[in-house]
């Protein structure tokens, strides 16, 4: 399940990095989306929350280290154009393996 869940995950990333466009807007075409965090290995366990102006704050699991899951968070305006650092802000990246994140409003 857990092979599956991370396919599936790199699949959508990939199709986010094939049809991310140039300015960073929200699409009209409900089969693109906007690219919050384009980094290698393994992104999951996405959790969303309006950030009161129209857009999102969104935080996951990243195994971008190689070694272990860390906690990372992306905030995107409602014109659909990221806001904090590229690939999104480390949250927490203690020893071991930090997932499942939440975040509320």
């Amino acid at each position: 399940m857990k092979n599956f869940i991370q396919c599936s995950l790199k699949c959508i990333l990939f199709f986010l990095l094939v049809y991310s466009n140039l300015f960073a807007q929200w699409s009209n075409n409900p089969a693109v989306n906007n690219a919050l965090c384009i980094a290698v290995e393994n992104q999951s366990n996405p959790i969303s929350v309006s950030d009161g102006l129209g857009g999102a704050i969104v935080t996951w699991s990243d195994y971008r280290s190689g070694t272990n899951s860390d906690i990372y968070v992306q905030r995107i305006n409602a014109s659909g154009v990221v806001q904090w650092t590229a690939d999104g802000v480390a949250l927490c990246t203690a020893a071991g393996n930090q997932y499942s994140p939440a975040i509320v409003s």
